[in-house]
């Protein structure tokens, strides 16, 4: 009698001693009679017989299959941008509404790129590459325009920058890997707008998958060339998304094909905009612009300090005057001050304004009809900053940031010039300013174990380095610490 194999699922049929597996294959007999029962559910098998074809359709499926020792013993170019921290490789999208300055930030891109100066006015840019521009928006007379008011009359328009108008339907890849064929070592190729070669959908394709193919292509292109970023320009949605990647005016097809995607975002009339930009191998981040007689650059001296412009914006547009004068005033008032106190100061309207506040966690509720700031956050720093020590014992005539961090930490030089002792919370200045002692800004604000008195957004980065006993510009996202009278624009990562 045949054993049925340990773990077998399928079904047993102890009257012929055969049994069959899930797809229908008989066991367990050299040949099947015609007294034999007709088997349950079954169906033709699919099973080869010969080991040898099933073998190779297996090799043949699973030949793109590597290892992780493969993978640990490659060596792979690294990562290049057309723009340093902006725009990588690959393929990109550049999103906004009509006439927000999209061709003019991108201008400015192509011909900083083509030049080897600088982009968005801060970025340098080591190397000249060649650039291509399909501006099928433009013509001539306008191209020549706005690149002599980006570059000033007395800058020639670079040789490497190329451009064209007009393409003929259905030839834009075509037309874009000729190009490459031509200029291999391109780094940057602006398609704008899609738009305006934007296919219609296939015989059974549906929007979605009309988007994807079209995104595919473009990323196969950029694929296909090391160092090639293609960044096409496409309107945004007229409908508000809290997402700005779900802005993008087409289906999710074509924002989950690009490898980065970057919203521009500025009112009428005026000249702050905002870039906001995440994508598979860039930081997601929001960096202030400035847009000024036709240039966009950033509001800061680097991509760091433009980010933390457009944070401090935010908050400035999300408070309003009143918002940040009830703040500055609760802040005087480390006790609590009382709502009838507040109302007095700024009107009855106070109350809607304290609530806000109260439910954004600026301030705090001590107890029915009395506001206070936060809790200052807790740290076990237990040695003091080196960096804060160097500044209290440092003359003041030598150095501007020593003189308020001294008066911050109460400390004091006797007559026989030695320091008080930093550590002595006594000796700590409890009055509160009515600014925030890094970026001045009227917040609530909480002390520092090194005395300092911080808002509660500059407080929780300070705080930490202060417990690890390390300095600001050990990071080079950190925004310009004045504690620590550093700038990250001075900031250089070790190699």
């Amino acid at each position: 009698m045949t054993t049925v194999p340990t773990g077998f699922y399928g079904k047993h049929y102890p009257e012929t001693d055969q049994w069959a597996d899930r797809d229908g294959t008989v066991h367990g007999t050299e040949t099947n009679t015609s007294d034999s029962p007709v088997l349950e559910n079954s169906r033709p098998s699919t099973r080869q017989n010969n080991g040898s074809n099933g073998s190779n359709e297996h090799a043949k499926l699973l030949a793109g299959v590597r290892n992780g020792t493969w993978l640990d013993q490659q060596s792979f170019p690294p990562l290049v941008y057309a723009v340093d921290g902006l725009i990588p490789e690959g393929f990109s999208l550049l999103i906004g509404p009509p006439k927000a300055g999209k061709s003019w930030l991108l201008g400015g891109l192509l011909l900083a790129v083509a030049s080897g100066g600088y982009a968005l006015g801060k970025i340098p840019l080591s190397t000249k590459r060649p650039v291509f521009y399909l501006a099928l928006e433009d013509g001539d007379r306008r191209m020549q325009a706005r690149a002599r008011k980006i570059l000033g009359d007395s800058e020639p328009i670079p040789e490497l920058f190329h451009y064209i108008t007009k393409i003929e339907p259905g030839q834009v890849f075509a037309t874009i890997e000729a190009f490459l064929t031509i200029h291999p070592d391109t780094a940057l190729v602006v398609l704008d707008t899609l738009g305006k070669v934007m296919p219609n959908a296939g015989m059974g394709e549906s929007p979605y998958q009309r988007d994807y193919r079209i995104g595919s292509r473009l990323k196969q292109i950029t694929d296909g060339h090391q160092g090639l970023a293609i960044v096409v320009v496409h309107h945004d949605r007229k409908a508000s998304a809290e997402d700005f990647v779900d802005s993008v005016n087409a289906t999710n097809g074509l924002a989950g094909s690009a490898d980065t995607i970057m919203v521009l975002d500025r009112k009428r009339q005026s000249s702050d905009g905002l870039l906001k930009v995440t994508g598979r191998d860039v930081p997601e981040a929001e960096y202030a612009l400035q847009m000024i007689d036709g240039h966009w650059t950033l509001d800061g001296a680097n991509l760091a300090d433009a980010a933390a412009t457009a944070r401090r914006r935010a908050e400035t547009i999300e408070l309003g005057d009143t918002s940040n004068g009830i703040i500055a005033f609760v802040a005087q008032h480390p006790e609590g001050v009382a709502a009838k106190e507040i109302r007095d100061r700024f009107g009855a309207g106070a109350d809607t304004y304290l609530k806000r506040l109260v439910d954004s966690d600026r301030l705090v509720k001590v107890k029915r009809g009395v506001y206070a700031a936060p809790d200052p956050i807790q740290t076990t720093a237990s040695e003091p900053l080196e960096l804060l020590e160097q500044q209290v014992n440092a003359p003041t005539e030598t150095n501007n940031v020593a003189q308020p961090v001294l008066e911050m930490a109460g400390t004091s030089n006797d007559s026989n010039g030695s320091n008080g002792d930093r550590d002595q919370t006594a000796d700590v200045k409890n009055e509160p300013p009515s600014r925030c002692d890094s970026c001045a800004r009227p917040m609530p604000l909480t002390q520092t174990p090194d005395g300092a008195w911080l808002c509660r957004d500059c407080k929780p980065d300070h705080a930490l380095k202060a417990d690890t006993g390390r300095c600001c510009k050990d990071s080079a996202l950190t925004p310009a610490c004045k504690l620590c009278d550093f700038s990250p624009t001075s900031w250089r990562k070790p190699a």
